[in-house]
């Protein structure tokens, strides 16, 4: 299911509204581990498909000369399937993925020239399902190290550029992006099976 609304309050100004769900089920297998008796199911007993509900809400400004948007969104995955190491099933429904965040754009035509910047803050966080871990971790971020091909996490994103159109076949300009660093703790599973002393605190540098 999939819906949206825009209502205009004014002739520059805008709301907007928008819902939309998904499915999806555990990826095609490799025939060459799908079927091994000695190793067992590689699928969790009772596995689910992921579902999705994503809510995003907006504001915008259109004048002459200058424009502006402000959204924020909530995007929760519901039965996240996922494979486990070290556990019996290869593949399980692990908990729920949380992404939420908003993003701010803005942009100004001055006679030939764009000027136009933005800034994104998403947060992407594992809500495992009880009894997934043996102990309570708070706030986990999802990173490549401990989820791979799960999710990834970064730090506030900063967007700059400029363009130029002297004639109308011709248009140049330059963009600078900028990704602020994050820090967090990681390796959740290997701490908790006893592999770590601790967890480990990862640190993504800006770029």
């Amino acid at each position: 299911f999939n819906a949206g609304l825009i209502y205009d309050l004014t002739d520059a100004w805008s709301v907007g509204l928008g819902y939309a769900e998904a499915f999806r089920g555990k990826e095609v297998g490799d025939g060459f581990t799908i079927d091994q008796p000695q190793l067992g199911s590689p699928l969790a007993e009772g596995l689910k498909g992921e579902s999705v509900a994503n809510v995003e809400a907006s504001l915008e400004y259109k004048g002459d000369n200058l424009n502006f948007k402000a959204a924020v969104f909530d995007s929760v995955i519901d039965d996240v399937l996922f494979s486990r190491l070290y556990s019996g099933g290869f593949y399980d429904n692990v908990g729920k993925v949380n992404n939420r965040g908003y993003e701010l754009e803005l942009s100004y035509q001055w006679s030939d020239v764009n000027i136009y910047a933005g800034y994104t803050d998403v947060d992407s966080i594992f809500e495992p399902k009880p009894g997934y871990y043996s102990q309570e971790f708070g706030t986990i971020y999802l990173n490549g190290y401990e989820f791979t091909g799960l999710g990834n996490s970064r730090g506030d994103s900063f967007n700059l550029g400029l363009d130029w159109t002297p004639i109308d076949s011709v248009r140049t300009g330059f963009n600078v992006s900028y990704v602020e660093s994050l820090t967090y703790d990681t390796l959740h599973q290997d701490y908790d099976d006893g592999f770590l002393p601790s967890l480990y605190s990862l640190k993504k540098d800006g770029y």
